[in-house]
């Protein structure tokens, strides 16, 4: 078994959502003020979107990992949790909490309406079906949390182990819910046909080619009390898979897709105002949570290991401001620890410090120190375009 240690952060990239509406022109406003949506709208009258994606979601399962870039642009259509966030905390399923003076224990009440796209009551009981079912998933978050009880049918304590401000809202929005009579209904397959209780529900799921979605028409939510996660602007919400970052720009400038969530920032700037393609485009920029790493391996055998200077060598000897402006023409922000700025407990005084800064002398000198005799050092890449292309960056550096 090899052992894979000592990580260098490389960065956050700045991910694109790109929308058009010079194509189908369906912006283009008319004199009553309405939006022609006529080539958006189906024979029997529903209205769509059709909306490009790089990644399949892999599993709507809160307590599962599937792929983050196809889930973050899914997930919060249909799946929804205590609170969600913009900034604060936006009830959802809570209708309100409060919090004991040691700043853990929380007491959350729900709404005793919410019901899931099957039909399904969803109770506390429910709620701490979903927080226990991910904890022993060891699922994103649950390390915040020692226990959730019901205290009655529509109000649970959840008891953190962290006082640390952001803790809650973290542990709060992050788990989606369900009831345990959809998840049990599904027989094993709740990852790929999902029941939630969101303003949409997955209809149709070809794996790696579409993903469809209609509106639920018994949203629980009353109309006054929805907050800006629950719109339903069009009737149905077609995702086509699209992983070759080219590929999915051409099918926003031929009209094929009407939105590209997580376009490449290379590929967004022509979509961009300047650009050879941005009349009738806008552009969204955003950092995005997933962290490009490099780890280097550190098991027995490998040139690494026992070699700390060789290790240095390579740390200290790769420009990541030079692979951020060479492979993402600056669009990316470099990371200074293991996590990046997104995280709750990020630290600022960490952007000053030394994290293997750029330091090719240096980098020399624990090259010449190293037991390294001109062995060949292989670097290992997933098929991801940017992975690759980091790579061959990577290569120059160390050659």
């Amino acid at each position: 078994m090899r052992k894979f240690s000592t990580a260098v952060l490389f960065f956050l990239i700045l991910l694109t959502l790109v929308i058009g509406c010079s194509k189908k022109e369906a912006a283009v406003p008319l004199e009553s003020g309405k939006p022609d949506l006529s080539a958006h709208t189906t024979p029997d009258g529903k209205t769509f979107i059709t909306v490009a994606l790089g990644d399949d979601p892999g599993t709507l399962d809160p307590a599962l990992f599937g792929a983050i870039f196809g889930i973050d642009a899914v997930a919060p259509m249909v799946r929804e949790s205590l609170y969600e966030r913009d900034g604060k905390l936006i009830p959802q399923i809570a209708k309100s909490y409060t919090v004991e003076p040691d700043n853990l224990t929380y007491h959350v009440e729900i709404y005793d309406y919410v019901y899931d796209t099957a039909g399904n009551h969803l109770t506390a009981d429910d709620v701490v079906f979903c927080f226990n079912r991910a904890k022993e998933n060891g699922f994103n978050s649950t390390s915040f949390y020692d226990s959730i009880t019901k205290d009655s049918d529509y109000a649970v304590t959840i008891k953190l182990n962290l006082a640390t401000v952001g803790i809650f809202d973290q542990v709060a929005q992050v788990q989606a819910l369900y009831t345990r009579k959809a998840f049990e209904d599904a027989g094993g397959e709740f990852g790929t046909k999902p029941v939630f209780t969101g303003p949409y529900k997955v209809t149709e799921w070809i794996s790696g080619t579409s993903l469809k979605l209609e509106k639920n028409e018994n949203y629980w939510q009353k109309p006054e009390l929805r907050n800006i996660y629950a719109p339903q602007n069009v009737d149905i919400i077609n995702f086509v898979i699209i992983r070759e970052a080219a590929q999915l720009a051409i099918a926003l400038e031929t009209g094929v897709v009407d939105m590209v969530y997580n376009l490449s920032p290379l590929e967004a700037k022509r979509f961009e105002e300047g650009g050879s393609s941005a009349k009738g485009f806008k552009v969204w920029t955003f950092t995005n949570r997933e962290t490009q790493f490099m780890y280097l391996n550190d098991g027995k055998g490998s040139l690494f290991n026992n070699d700390m200077d060789l290790r240095k060598a390579v740390m200290y000897g790769v420009d990541i401001q030079n692979m951020i402006d060479g492979v993402l023409d600056g669009l990316g922000v470099a990371s200074k620890t293991f996590g990046n700025s997104m995280i709750i407990d990020y630290q600022q005084a960490w952007d000053t410090e030394n994290y293997f800064d750029y330091n090719l002398a240096y980098a020399r000198e624990c090259l010449a120190r190293s037991k390294y005799n001109g062995q060949t050092v292989r670097i290992m890449v997933s098929g991801n375009e940017l992975h690759g292309s980091l790579a061959l960056v990577l290569q120059g550096f160390l050659e």
